[in-house]
């Protein structure tokens, strides 16, 4: 018993759900950190990844895949696990809530990347065919399996103070 445990294991079968879906998962994580909130004509990196994956979303729904969105802030966290078709309005109306002003998602940190990873890992562990795609403006050397998405753009005004100092 405990060897076919063991060797079930290890081959991470694919376990299918009542509803019959096929697997296919897709897993989104939008990085929250202060340096999406570089702007060019008239729009942050921020504002242009909710609507970049707002069109996203819609193709995958047409594609019948189920939805995932992760957000990196200062700790990962779901804004929407394993939605599908039937849940549109409400995955329109969460990415629709990372934009409220009044309640900013973004950390002026570092984006908890390794917590999304994590997070996208317990989505896709058990089902085929599954994709996990990064919107960063962060550059990655080896992004493994995640498709990254650049989402700078050659107009971008990002401005930072890397030193400061004072004399006397």
């Amino acid at each position: 018993r405990i060897i076919t445990a063991a060797s079930l294991s290890l081959a991470q079968p694919f376990l299918g759900d009542k509803e019959g879906n096929n697997g296919e998962d897709s897993v989104i994580i939008i990085d929250a950190s202060a340096s999406m909130l570089a702007e060019s004509a008239g729009y942050t990196r921020f504002e242009r990844t909710v609507t970049e994956v707002s069109n996203y979303v819609d193709e995958l729904f047409n594609a019948e895949k189920r939805v995932s969105i992760i957000v990196a802030s200062e700790s990962a966290y779901y804004l929407v696990q394993q939605a599908d078709a039937a849940s549109v309005a409400e995955v329109k109306n969460a990415l629709t809530s990372l934009l409220d002003v009044n309640a900013p998602v973004y950390t002026l940190g570092n984006p908890d990347i390794d917590g999304a990873m994590k997070l996208a890992e317990e989505v896709t562990a058990y089902t085929v065919n599954s994709e996990v795609v990064l919107y960063t403006d962060s550059k990655y050397i080896d992004a493994g399996k995640v498709r990254v998405v650049d989402v700078t753009d050659v107009l971008d005004y990002n401005v930072a103070i890397l030193d400061v100092r004072a004399t006397l």
